[in-house]
């Protein structure tokens, strides 16, 4: 009977020790999350900063005030959402889009754009990562459109693929370049908090989730990224 009883506290505590260990697990994933969620933000802010700065070191008032109404529009979305890890869809998308704007302000409409959302997808089912894509709209806006002249297109597209929302950003713009040594370091920031971003995705999935093409062919140049986000 002892020995019996002593199995039984025993097996109780190892099933107690293994809630307590997926527990933690949880919270670290979480807490990964949210320190990556923050390092993000204050980058996405500067850029916006800055943009604020040009125009009003170029003397456009007007600019500058449109530009100021849409960027606390944008900030107040942000921090309305600082509880929350992801945005159901619909939101994320108004913030890209709000981005985008901004950024289409900043550089005087040198450039034009388009969303293209499938009907079929579900805008206020789906969660994904706050600003998860950002980064990869704006490489396409200030390496790929920006260095070129003539015509410059810009489109962002979300569809609804099985099990996963694809986001596809493309430009007509210079194609994959290597970049200048005073860019790098604004690259690799951002671009390596969105790895890190991409890489706890893959934790729900075992397909490539970013994808990068050099549309670089006869008499057409551009870069097109696919980026596969699991609906988990």
């Amino acid at each position: 009977m002892a020995k019996k009883r002593s199995n039984a506290l025993l097996f109780e505590k190892n099933q107690l020790i293994s809630q307590q260990k997926d527990v933690i697990s949880d919270m670290n994933r979480q807490l990964e999350k949210r320190v990556l969620r923050a390092q993000m933000n204050p980058h996405f802010i500067f850029n916006s900063l800055s943009s604020i700065q040009h125009l009003i070191s170029s003397d456009d008032k007007k600019g500058a005030l449109t530009y100021l109404s849409k960027f606390s529009k944008l900030l107040r979305q942000v921090l309305e959402s600082s509880v929350n890890i992801t945005l159901v869809l619909k939101e994320e998308i108004e913030l890209l889009k709000i981005y985008v704007e901004l950024e289409a302000l900043r550089f005087d409409h040198s450039f034009s754009y388009s969303f293209d959302i499938d009907k079929n997808l579900d805008l206020d089912k789906y969660e994904i990562p706050m600003l998860l894509v950002q980064p990869y709209i704006e490489n396409a806006i200030i390496h790929g459109l920006m260095p070129k002249t003539g015509d410059k297109k810009l489109t962002v597209s979300f569809k609804d693929i099985d099990n996963y929302i694809e986001c596809i950003i493309e430009d007509n713009g210079v194609g994959i370049t290597k970049p200048k040594k005073k860019e790098v370091k604004n690259i690799s920031r951002g671009m390596s908090i969105t790895g890190k971003r991409i890489n706890a995705l893959k934790k729900f999935s075992d397909q490539e989730l970013v994808k990068v093409e050099d549309l670089n062919t006869d008499g057409f140049s551009g870069t097109k990224v696919t980026i596969l986000i699991p609906k988990g």
